[in-house]
């Protein structure tokens, strides 16, 4: 009726006198357009995508692998300190590197929901889902929004142990590599407006806060910094010393600590081997790499599938990630205009320069380098056999953490120190000694009701003080088909006439002794 209306007007505009009837009009297919139908579904899939990433990620941090244990407790730990004491510890409790700054985070956490798992890894997954936001924001700049939105979908899942590894309180990896990634996406940003002094501020700052964090930072620092002056950049020299100073600003704690401990962060750590740099090259390539691309699984190292098929998709994605970028490059004004690129050749010699990457572990060591492979894996998506292979890489390395690895962490996990805890409290033992994997765990889990460390070698003086001023309960974990260390314990007391009783709770056997023993 909008035509017959519109003719009605036309004809008593120009005067005529007698009103046609309709003419006729154009047929339109009644609902949306296709193109309309299509972004729809696209964007609900995209939705539906993350919500999945996101509950795959709460189900990893809160599931049946998401125990709390000492390394992790250590984390809450010093954040009760800093909420119950105000007290801050410049890196984790007797290390000279990880920086303290995720226990101002996990502080509040534990505030709102208690000493438990999801007060204690809900900054670490927060972190990670930021991180994945941060992928697709840098991929937006330079791909295609949906092969950006693949890029980002791809962070909330691949490669699934670098997933699993980071919903775990570490104490700093998910909040460096959140860091580093928004120092990219800074740089990224600075290319297009350099002449905007607080970016620079915020490039300088994230860089030095990471590198209080940890030294990893520059996995992300060093690519990026030469991709800047490459473009021209290092004209803005005012805006350079104002990212100087930032990121020394940034890393004032950093400074502090190790002006008072002779740089101890720069020394290296006994345990980190005598590997030289081409033998950590070397592994980059052989290890590394195919387990960041969730080939390898962790802390066995060995292929997720036969190694002729694994190293048949392995080489697959190289080439692929090879060809793309020369296709790429063809059409591209330079090489230094794609900063993907420059973060992964630098990725390999970065990785070599640390003494201690020489484990696969859980995936400690090569996660930095899995939080930028979604971005580079935009470059392998741009190709239709890329895409088709890095479907068969995620899904396989997805079917064989699910399937042969999450029951193994399960199986492995350690048992909940709180029904000890609340023995030992019965009982009127207030302090404990234990192992770390004991110690700090029943600290955490019973809320600080029962202080419990490790002598000697504490991780805190200030726990090992007030056990040292009691007469505490010693606590072992029950070990099946293990010589039991208690046993030693009880036969001394026997010979030296100390009287005891004993109590079991939870997989976690005590001595409570009715004199002060020391070891």
């Amino acid at each position: 009726m909008a035509s017959a209306r519109a003719y009605l007007v036309v004809m008593v505009g120009v005067g005529e006198t007698e009103i046609e009837s309709d003419p006729p009009s154009i047929e339109r297919p009644a609902g949306p357009s296709p193109n309309r139908r299509r972004r729809v579904a696209i964007t609900a899939l995209v939705i539906a995508a993350i919500g999945c990433g996101v509950a795959f990620r709460l189900w990893l941090a809160l599931g049946s692998t998401s125990r709390t244990d000492s390394d992790q407790a250590i984390v809450g730990l010093m954040a009760l300190q800093l909420l119950r004491h105000g007290h801050m510890n410049a890196f984790f409790w007797k290390q000279s590197y990880g920086g303290g700054l995720e226990a101002f985070a996990v502080a509040p956490s534990l505030a709102v929901f208690g000493t438990n798992t999801l007060g204690l890894v809900f900054p670490s997954v927060v972190f990670g889902l930021i991180a994945a936001w941060l992928s697709w924001r840098i991929a937006r700049r330079f791909f295609s929004p949906l092969i950006a939105a693949a890029s980002g979908i791809l962070s909330l899942f691949w490669p699934a142990a670098s997933v699993w590894f980071g919903t775990r309180e570490r104490g700093f990896y998910p909040l460096t590599a959140m860091l580093g990634l928004l120092m990219v996406l800074t740089a990224v940003r600075i290319n297009d407006e350099p002449k905007r002094t607080w970016r620079w501020v915020i490039l300088g700052a994230s860089v030095g806060v990471g590198w209080w964090m940890s030294p990893n930072i520059v996995y992300y620092a060093v690519p990026m910094s030469v991709w800047l002056l490459v473009r021209g950049h290092w004209r803005q020299w005012l805006n350079i010393l104002a990212s100087v100073v930032s990121a020394f600003a940034g890393s004032t704690v950093w400074w502090y600590a190790n002006l008072h401990s002779h740089f101890a962060s720069l020394q290296q750590p006994p345990w980190a081997g005598s590997t030289t740099y081409l033998d950590r090259f070397k592994f980059f390539w052989s290890h590394a790499f195919p387990f960041a691309l969730g080939l390898r699984r962790p802390w066995l190292a060995s292929w997720v599938l036969s190694a002729a098929w694994a190293n048949l998709l392995y080489i697959g994605i190289l080439v692929t990630i090879a060809v793309a970028t020369a296709i790429s490059l063809k059409h591209r004004a330079a090489w230094a205009g794609s900063p993907d690129l420059v973060l992964l050749v630098a990725s390999p010699f970065i990785f070599a320069a640390f003494v201690g990457n020489w484990h696969l572990y859980e995936g400690r060591y090569e996660y930095f380098l899995a939080s930028i492979l979604p971005l580079v894996m935009c470059r392998a998506m741009t190709l239709r056999a890329g895409r088709a292979l890095l479907a068969v890489i995620a899904t396989v390395g997805m079917w064989s953490f699910v399937r042969l690895d999450i029951p193994r962490f399960t199986k492995a996990r350690l048992p909940s120190t709180v029904p000890i805890g609340r023995a030992l409290q019965a009982a009127g033992y207030r302090t404990a000694i234990g192992d770390h994997w004991v110690a700090y765990q029943l600290t955490f889990e019973s809320d600080e009701r029962v202080i419990a460390t490790r002598l000697p070698s504490p991780r805190y003086d200030a726990y090992a003080n007030q056990v040292r001023a009691s007469r505490p309960a010693l606590v072992y974990r029950i070990v099946r088909n293990h010589e039991q260390p208690q046993l030693h314990l009880m036969a001394f007391l026997r010979a030296h006439h100390i009287g005891f009783r004993t109590l079991t709770a939870g997989g976690y056997f005590a001595v409570l002794p009715e004199s002060q023993v020391l070891p």
